[in-house]
């Protein structure tokens, strides 16, 4: 068994990845046998975006690239593409941030370069928390002063997230709106951590309103592999568990590895991680 496609990849234009040219990334894919693969970097986001002081760090100078690389990132990927076409199909697009209020900002990007891109996932990252928006996966201490302590628990934590989600399925982000939704789960990015006090997490669930709405709006869900190599995870998003009976109501999952590196890319090595 080996991965054959790769829907959720990262470059050298992502602020907290490892550097890595996406060139290099791309010769390890065709090494490891990969037949697709799409380069999935972190769109802007809006400059008037101010979350709280830790995730505005976070999100303004470590998490996106800025609105004036957009142009150069596109050409330096489309001449990927069509360097590598004869070895394997690249697809060029972003990861995109769903943030309730900028609606028509994304709506704006997708107009203007959606004769550019060719698949594209859109995301939360970020929730209502403590002092304003925070990211929920920067990392354990921030998650619980801006987030947990915020909502009280984790069950709390899963209604907001999934709240945002269903608003980010409604949204109105015209006819270029992104038809794939990233890590479904990854509010629980920290589950495995030892907070004080120690909560029993509950086992994650996708609502059932969630799934009706996925199907209903033709969307599907981002098999994120990424997780088996977080500390604190050591799963899927959405989790392992779940995936059965996500495929039996019909909802499509596309698998990724949400590289940042070359190393992060999955090989039949790795494949052992989910058995």
């Amino acid at each position: 068994m080996r991965i054959k496609t790769d829907s959720h990849t990262h470059t050298e234009y992502c602020p907290h990845g490892s550097g890595e040219y996406a060139e290099e990334m791309i010769r390890r894919a065709i090494e490891l046998g990969y037949e697709n693969y799409s380069i999935t970097e972190h769109a802007p986001l809006p400059e008037e975006f101010l979350p709280s002081d830790v995730s505005k760090i976070y999100a303004m100078d470590e998490f996106n690239m800025k609105s004036s690389e957009v142009e150069h990132y596109l050409k330096s990927m489309h001449r990927l593409k069509d360097k590598y076409k004869s070895e394997i199909n690249i697809k060029v697009g972003f990861e995109f941030d769903y943030i309730e209020g900028y609606e028509e900002y994304l709506r704006d990007f997708l107009d203007e370069y959606h004769g550019c891109i060719d698949d594209s996932i859109i995301s939360v990252h970020f929730l209502r928390g403590a002092g304003g928006l925070r990211a929920i996966d920067f990392s354990p201490s921030d998650f619980k002063e801006g987030i947990l302590d915020f909502y009280g628990s984790f069950k709390e934590v899963e209604n907001a997230y999934f709240k945002t989600i269903a608003a980010l399925i409604k949204a109105d982000l015209g006819e270029y709106k992104p038809r794939r939704i990233g890590h479904i789960t990854i509010y629980r990015k920290f589950e495995k951590y030892n907070f004080d006090g120690g909560e029993s997490i509950p086992k994650a669930s996708i609502p059932d309103f969630i799934a009706q709405m996925l199907l209903e709006k033709n969307i599907q869900l981002d098999y994120n592999l990424s997780g088996y190599k977080k500390p604190y995870l050591k799963d899927s998003c959405p989790p392992a568990y779940l995936l059965d009976s996500l495929t039996k109501k019909g909802i499509i999952l596309v698998p990724g590895s949400d590289a940042h590196s070359s190393k992060d890319l999955w090989s039949e090595e790795d494949l052992a991680l989910i058995k």
